[in-house]
């Protein structure tokens, strides 16, 4: 029988106890933040070691372009060049992925701990991932948050930390005939500075057309509306599908509306065009302009519940990354002020190619200014006004959906059979 002595239990209990308090304090003295009801461990007050060489990996998006994309490779490259003459002990590593593959290319890479530090995404947010991604905010001091549109901090910010960092976005809108609308009572200055509703659509006489039609695929209508009332409840899928029943009115049954709007607008026969981004304004506007069409075609705001300011947005932001071989959050916080650089790099001739607003106000109001166009001074006076909502990219969409929505704007099926569509689409959102 061995016999412990009581003075060698209470130091065994002394080692026990300290060796706890010392591995507890440990542990809670890490800094860490919460984030969604979870802990974060990162090291916010990490700095950039001005004596250590950092490697970066930054994925972008190769544009396309006459010239095979190289205009945007050549501004990129640029961007690359003039960061690393501010940081001369960082190098990046510049990858442009294709739009087709580049998003399952990314989610393998982060699923296996390999994502780059730094990551631009074109048109989406992506769902924020708690094992590998850092709340690029954490990093930045309150003055360079504030450089955003309040309304686009607004769509990446949870629990008060900035987790991705914005680029740019491009609006959903409407396109209106101001002949066609004036006759009817609309008045288009109105509607631009407050915005509008359903009911202002309800009294228009439509005999045989639709009042709207438009691009009724991914990024299309529906979804524009979906990012507006995304309530899954019962009432609000009928409240969509009368939204829907109202704008497509007594359509021609078997008819590809979506097919002839552009000629169906131009000619005077439709009053709207929806869903759509500005760079089809630009289009319809240069069109009209030379078909000398004798109106003039004008950018509206989403119509809402009540008059009031609506745009659904599609944006892209920067996400900062952790991977398995990130040397420590030092590292993190370069990889932070690299994304910091690029979504406020001054250039903005591609934003202006692509017509994407830039979600610098600075920035966005130079771009509005090179545009030479008073529409594109009231997009960027809407992203200061309006409510954003931002569009999301819905699984299966092309297949499960757009097929339908086209019959029922073609008058092949009825608001049920739509109300059912739209049921299964929240299903799978």
């Amino acid at each position: 029988m061995i016999i412990i002595s009581r003075k060698l239990v209470y130091a065994i209990v002394t080692v026990i106890f300290f060796g706890i308090g010392f591995f507890s304090v440990r542990y809670l003295s890490r800094p860490r933040i919460r984030l969604g009801g979870r802990y974060l461990t990162v090291n916010y007050r990490a700095k950039i070691n001005p004596k250590k060489n950092y490697h970066l990996r930054l994925w972008d998006y190769g544009w396309p372009g006459p010239d095979e994309g190289a205009w945007y490779r050549n501004f990129m490259e640029a961007a690359v060049r003039d960061f690393e003459k501010e940081n001369s002990n960082i190098r990046v590593e510049l990858s442009l992925l294709d739009f087709s593959e580049g998003p399952a290319i990314f989610a393998e890479a982060l699923a296996a701990g390999r994502a780059p530090d730094v990551y631009c995404t074109a048109y989406e947010i992506p769902e924020f991932n708690y094992e590998w991604q850092i709340p690029a905010g954490i990093f930045l001091k309150p003055e360079e948050s504030a450089v955003y549109y309040p309304r686009l901090r607004k769509l990446v910010t949870l629990d008060n930390y900035l987790l991705m960092l914005p680029r740019w976005s491009v609006s959903g809108i409407w396109v209106g005939n101001r002949s066609l609308m004036e006759k009817e009572g609309l008045s288009v200055e109105q509607i631009q500075k407050v915005g509008w509703s359903w009911r202002d659509l309800s009294g228009i006489g439509k005999p045989t057309k639709p009042v709207c039609i438009g691009n009724l695929s991914a990024k299309g209508l529906l979804p524009q509306l979906l990012s507006i009332y995304p309530e899954k409840s019962e009432s609000n899928i009928r409240h969509l599908g009368e939204i829907l029943n109202l704008i497509k009115g007594p359509a021609s049954r078997g008819y590809d509306y979506e097919g002839n709007m552009f000629q169906l607008f131009l000619s005077g026969r439709v009053m709207f065009i929806g869903g759509v981004r500005p760079k089809i304004y630009e289009f319809l506007n240069e069109k009209a302009g030379r078909m000398k069409t004798g109106w003039e075609p004008v950018i509206l705001p989403i119509p809402a519940d009540v008059p009031r300011l609506v745009l659904p947005v599609e944006n892209s932001v920067i996400g900062v990354y952790r991977h398995q071989k990130t040397g420590g959050d030092d590292q993190v916080a370069a990889a932070v002020k690299l994304a910091y650089f690029i979504s406020t790099y001054q250039q903005i001739d591609p934003w202006r190619r692509l017509n994407v607003i830039p979600a610098v106000p600075d920035l966005a109001r130079k771009w509005a200014a090179d545009f030479g166009a008073d529409p594109a001074l009231r997009l960027v006076e809407w992203f200061n006004e309006a409510e954003l909502h931002n569009i999301k990219v819905f699984p299966g969409y092309q297949t499960a959906v757009y097929p339908g929505l086209k019959n029922f704007y073609s008058g092949k099926s009825d608001l049920d059979e739509m109300e059912r569509i739209i049921q299964e689409l929240l299903a799978i959102k």
